[in-house]
């Protein structure tokens, strides 16, 4: 499945490459899975939050006001795409994993490494464990943060025990090889980014209680999280 058409890949990569901090800046396949869980997130998520996630607090480098504006039209013009598939239900994760090749697969761990620079932004949605009464996924991924651990898996693979240690899959995962360990995440990837969609889906349409969260401030401190320093 192609992430972005030919149109928003030439704007984008236009867009990306005047990030001031050309080291933070998203790769255009983490792009999509950012722009992918804030699609899905069902609380706000303001642009003055996220856009720093994805280029880095120093934003762009664009001397032109109207060159601005137009290169970040495309950007919301893209998250609004997703936003509109995700409300048709038609937003799906898309890769066909068993019919990539191994070395096609670190684009996969990029998309992942973007949609987990959403759920940083909400931590309390995406990450923390959940009791949820009513809410049963199915299969391998038994519960929220589970899902979650998976996303972080395939995102940081050298930070994913912090996070299964966290989580009821701990036992699953023990005693396994690093390729078992990675193996094991692509197979269970793509029915657990849906599970966080029904999930995310439930609360926005008031099934399920919404969690807490802070409002933002007006100048609020965006995480920097790299694949060497997750916290």
């Amino acid at each position: 499945m192609a992430l972005f058409t030919s149109y928003q890949k030439k704007n984008l990569t236009e867009l990306l490459s005047h990030a001031v901090n050309k080291k933070r800046v998203l790769t255009l396949t983490a792009l999509h899975g950012f722009l992918f869980g804030l699609a899905i997130t069902p609380v706000p998520i303001f642009p003055r939050e996220w856009l720093p996630a994805v280029f880095g607090e120093e934003l762009l480098d664009v001397s032109d006001e109207m060159e601005s504006e137009r290169l970040l039209k495309s950007l919301f013009s893209a998250h609004n795409k997703l936003v509109e598939l995700n409300d048709e239900k038609k937003l799906i994760f898309p890769f066909d994993i068993p019919s990539m090749s191994v070395k096609e697969l670190h684009f996969v761990e990029e998309w992942c490494y973007g949609f987990f620079n959403v759920q940083l932004l909400r931590p309390d949605v995406w990450i923390l464990s959940k009791d949820i009464e009513g809410f049963n996924p199915k299969g391998d991924v038994i519960d929220i943060t589970a899902c979650s651990a998976i996303v972080v898996g395939a995102a940081v693979p050298e930070k994913s025990s912090n996070f299964f240690n966290q989580t009821r899959m701990k036992e699953s995962f023990a005693g396994k090889t690093p390729a078992e360990v990675k193996a094991r995440l692509f197979a269970l990837l793509p029915t657990a980014v849906a599970t966080l969609q029904i999930y995310a889906c439930a609360i926005k349409n008031g099934l399920i209680p919404k969690p807490r969260w802070v409002l933002p401030q007006d100048s609020p401190k965006v995480p920097k999280i790299g694949r060497n320093d997750l916290c």
